[in-house]
């Protein structure tokens, strides 16, 4: 056997087994003693509201830039196009 092996008999092997099951159990039990009652969401309507408001504007605007804008709005709105008008 070379100096680095460690030697184990049966009896410590047991006893080390023995040793991690009861930790193990052990653990176990306070784990299941502190359960927690299941958490109640509640709904914020305002919450709610504000959402959909925010996602009808989202989808309002969305429609807009697509089908009503005209590109050169686009470009112009971007500062691609300058205004030539003078006065």
């Amino acid at each position: 056997m070379s100096p680095n092996e460690i030697s184990l008999s049966d009896a410590d092997i047991a006893a080390k087994m023995r040793l991690l099951r009861e930790t193990v159990q052990s653990k176990t039990s306070e784990t299941e003693e502190k359960v927690k009652p299941p958490f109640k969401r509640e709904i914020v309507w305002k919450n709610v509201v504000v959402y959909v408001i925010g996602h009808a504007l989202g989808l309002w605007g969305l429609y807009l830039t697509l089908f009503d804008m005209k590109p050169l709005h686009i470009l112009y709105g971007k500062g691609l196009v300058e205004n030539t008008v003078h006065i």
